[in-house]
């Protein structure tokens, strides 16, 4: 035979083609659930199928640098040695190499889910003599893989965790070969012990699969192939040797950066000497706590993952406790079966629907019955060991949901009726693929948290007294600055007792907003002392000043040192220490006019932090406009609606500095939508004459040339701006002169255009002072800037138009609200904006509009008594997904239960 006919043979040949589907597939599901830099991998909350489009675009960057496993986050330091091999690799310098590496061992990994489940799947086709169908096999395998119960034990992508996972199957294959014969009924004792043992963050469990795992390998490999100890062990080492010889330049490697490894290591037993379990903090400092985490979709179940380095012995007792309950209730389950036949399976389908009701969380059925359970005294015992049973009892499930499907798919029936079947089931499996729970609910309340590794220091704990003291009011916490990056803070000061904004929901109930321009108008308007126009944005209570960050710069950790120097004359301190202090915003808005307070350094003030929203017990804010108010260094504005332009006045009044050098200032400035063309007053002030020359212009992205008309000449920078659209008018004044101008036919000409084509754009442009400037205040003080609407009918409503009556929090998805309005209003949603959260208002349904850049807003046009739902629509599928499941799973129990 010729090579190319040898070579297409064995292309061609069917496990050739199975090789390679399994790789293809593997490399996928790579791309799909770890290909990020921060994690796509929300895996029991978010949608797949629904970020196709994301995950298509990331094929074509599987190389770049991804979450890779730094020191921090090795979990079993002694018995998982193999992770040295990434710590050289660790090192900022090296991203991209050691995000490689991950990913080709997380596609080892994935390629060994497909062959250990299908390996399982034989032994089963083999000890009950039926001949199995490979795509029932291959059926299987798939949906083992990318079903997404299944990669919940893998949402870290830690390498001990997806090892076990891609042993599994093999394990259970191993154990069905060894104990079982040719008997299936069993398959269930396997089940429960393998699901338990699977590596929670102490090492005893880990520990204890580990060794199980590799006496069922020696024995059933021992027994199939007929050879003695001695032989099996040579084979072993022969096997291993040519793994190690193939990891030489990892290892040579490792030599060679040797005192990194050793001041990785240095630091992780520092870090270790004084663990304390979350779950004492929690019970400790308050109940609102543990409905916080439970909420957020983490039952209490915490411990520090370190806690078996120092604390071993007092993390054992209560895992063999555990353990040994749990083998006692599966042996009498199998007691039980040998005298009554099916006994153990209905064992097993109970087991799993209780674990099944668990994880739902806080969602319906029954939220708050299962957040009393969680709660309750026989837990302690599982709250020492880090078990989320409910997912375990999940993946333990999948093995039986493939054998039930690759069995009916293997029937002695005709094609097509092998075939509806067979698509059925695929469907039954794939819909709970489709759900879950609102994946930026959970990001706001666990983003990037190592909630098994926090201590929270005593400034924390004060901040939340403040919480619980004011969980009825609606108010903001703004920290300063944040100019680290905010993986390297959770990582390297998490764990020595620093909480930063990434952690703070777990305390404040808070949530990230991360536009900049709202940061920056906060900070603005707190320095400047101007509260009442701080209120236009967004009620803010609490200043909260970190200054135990990690920052890029040295220059920038005097910063926050300038800020308390400035911010303890300006506010009341309530709270001070070597991690942060705490200012209280003062609730009289009078207090504040005489204050006139510039920022530090207007580019230190460009990366001010985050704003803090009480999100948890809240839901609406009353009268908020749509408008939002912007402050940069050299521009100030606000979002206006051009179909209202022509019922605004504009009116801005500045005190026009004399510099050195010229400049151009523009009082009244308007950015068209889309940005397409520029309406302005604009001030030049020459520095011979001392004077200021007044224009009226635009600017067009046709041309893009600056066109300027004189109107007039100043002597005097104290001036006001007047652009009223209502009236037809343009009115330039000071203390002696004032001057009034018509608003100029280019700009009419503009709007008419763009208002002529309003069926197709966005209608949103921005009105301000702007300078070219880099910094505003170097060439004016502005002192005011005002827009004013002549019709009672526009989207900006004075107060006391709306008041809600009652709200309520049914459950993490679904919200209900009794408002009475007499005028239409815009409800403010303070989840994450995403256009699947819809509102319904006596039955019709409304859609979410973007909200500061970052909340949820709904359009209200209704009056009067409204009763109005807020639901994430996706959770319907998530309920949907599990009954589905509930009947798949339990038609396979019955189906396996039944006898021949």
């Amino acid at each position: 035979m010729k090579p190319s006919e040898a070579f297409k043979y064995i292309m061609h040949s069917p496990r050739m083609q199975l090789i390679l589907a399994y790789f293809l597939i593997s490399l996928i599901t790579v791309v799909l659930w770890f290909d990020s830099s921060d994690l796509l991998v929300y895996t029991d909350t978010h949608f797949p199928i629904m970020n196709l489009g994301k995950y298509v675009e990331r094929i074509f960057t599987i190389l770049d640098t991804g979450y890779f496993p730094s020191s921090y986050d090795i979990r079993h330091l002694i018995l998982y040695t193999y992770f040295f091999l990434f710590l050289p690799f660790a090192a900022w310098w090296n991203l991209q190499l050691a995000s490689i590496m991950q990913r080709v061992f997380l596609l080892l990994a994935l390629f060994f889910s497909f062959c250990s489940i299908s390996y399982f799947l034989s032994c089963i086709s083999e000890i009950t003599e039926q001949k199995l169908s490979r795509i029932a096999i291959f059926i299987s395998a798939l949906f083992y893989v990318f079903n997404t119960y299944a990669a919940i034990i893998i949402w870290r992508p830690f390498m001990p965790y997806i090892w076990h996972y891609a042993l599994f199957p093999f394990f259970a294959g191993f154990s069905l070969r060894f104990f079982i014969k040719k008997e299936t009924k069993y398959l269930l004792s396997t089940m429960l012990v393998s699901f338990f043992l699977f590596p929670a963050y102490t090492i005893a469990t880990s520990l204890v699969f580990d060794l199980i795992f590799i006496a069922t390998l020696f024995l059933s490999v021992k027994r199939t192939f007929k050879k003695s100890a001695e032989q099996l062990l040579f084979s072993l080492v022969k096997v291993f040797a040519v793994v190690f010889l193939l990891s030489i330049p990892l290892i040579i490697v490792v030599l060679s950066e040797s005192s990194l490894i050793l001041t990785q290591y240095r630091r992780l037993t520092s870090i270790a000497e004084s663990p304390q379990d979350l779950i004492r903090v929690i019970e400790y400092n308050s109940p609102n706590m543990i409905r916080a985490l439970f909420y957020s979709g983490y039952p209490p179940l915490y411990t520090s993952h370190f806690s078996w380095y120092q604390y071993y012995t007092s993390q054992f007792e209560p895992l063999m406790l555990a353990t040994i309950g749990f083998l006692t209730t599966v042996g009498i389950l199998a007691g039980i079966n040998r005298k009554k036949g099916n006994t153990l399976w209905f064992g097993l389908l109970f087991i799993w629907c209780i674990f099944l009701f668990l994880i739902t969380g806080s969602n319906n059925p029954f939220p708050e019955l299962k957040l009393q359970i969680f709660q309750t005294k026989p837990l302690d015992i599982l709250r020492g060991v880090y078990a989320r049973f409910g997912e375990y009892a999940i993946l333990a499930s999948l093995p039986i949901e493939c054998l039930g499907l690759h069995k009916i798919i293997s029937l002695r029936r005709p094609r097509i009726y092998r075939g509806i079947v067979s698509l059925f089931c695929c469907l039954l499996l794939l819909v709970p693929m489709v759900p879950v729970l609102n994946g930026e609910f959970l990001k706001k309340q666990s983003f990037y948290v190592p909630s098994d590794q926090v201590r929270f220091p005593a400034a924390y704990l004060f901040l939340h007294n403040i919480d619980k003291q004011t969980v009825e009011k609606d108010y903001l916490y703004i920290t300063i600055p944040s100019s680290a990056d905010v993986k390297s803070r959770l990582w390297n000061n998490g764990t020595d007792g620093y909480i930063g904004p990434d952690i703070f929901p777990f305390i404040l109930s808070g949530a990230s907003i991360r536009d900049t321009r709202i940061r920056n108008n906060v900070l603005y308007y707190v320095l400047q002392g101007m509260y009442g126009k701080l209120k236009e944005i967004l009620p803010v209570k609490y200043l909260i000043l970190t200054f135990d960050q990690i920052t890029r710069r040295d220059i920038e950790k005097q910063v926050p040192k300038n800020y308390f120097l400035i911010l303890q004359k300006m506010l009341k301190t309530v709270y001070f220490d070597d991690k942060l202090a705490v200012f209280e915003l003062p609730t009289n808005i009078q207090e504040t006019q005489s204050w006139r307070l510039l920022p530090l350094d207007q580019k230190v003030a460009s990366t001010t932090n985050d704003i803090f929203c009480n999100s948890y017990y809240t839901l609406v804010y009353q009268n908020v406009p749509l408008d939002v108010s912007y402050v940069q260094p050299n521009y100030v504005g606000k979002v206006f609606d051009l179909a209202s332009l022509d019922k605004m006045e504009i009116r801005s009044t500045l005190n026009l500095k004399a510099t050195t050098d010229g400049y151009y200032i523009y009082p009244v400035y308007i950015v068209l939508p889309k940005v397409t063309e520029r309406l302005y007053l604009a001030a030049e002030f020459k520095p011979k004459e001392g004077t200021w020359n007044i224009y009226s212009g635009f600017w067009s992205a046709e041309t893009l040339h600056w066109n300027y008309t004189l109107l007039a000449n100043f002597s005097s920078g104290n001036m006001s701006f007047i652009a009223d659209f209502a009236n037809n008018r343009i009115v330039i004044e000071n203390d002696t002169t004032r001057l009034e101008f018509p608003i100029p036919k280019k700009w009419v000409n503009l709007i008419d255009q763009r208002l002529g084509n309003s069926a197709s754009q966005d209608l949103r442009g921005e009105i301000g002072v702007y300078t070219a400037k880099n910094n505003l205040t170097d060439v004016a003080t502005l002192d005011e800037f005002v827009v004013k609407i002549y019709n009672d009918n526009s989207l900006i409503f004075s107060n006391g138009s709306v008041s809600v009556l009652d709200s309520k929090r049914v459950s993490p998805t679904f919200f209900t609200a009794t408002i009475n309005n007499t005028r239409p209003f815009v409800l403010a949603f303070l989840e994450a904006y995403d256009p699947l959260w819809v509102a319904y208002v006596n039955g019709e349904k409304i859609q979410s509009i973007p909200l500061y850049g970052v909340i949820n807003g709904f359009w209200i046009n209704q009056t009067g008594l409204l009763e109005i739902t807020i639901e994430y629509e996706p959770q319907r599928w998530f309920y949907y997904g599990l009954v589905v499941s509930l009947l798949t799973f339990t038609g396979c129990v019955l189906y396996l239960a039944k006898e021949p």
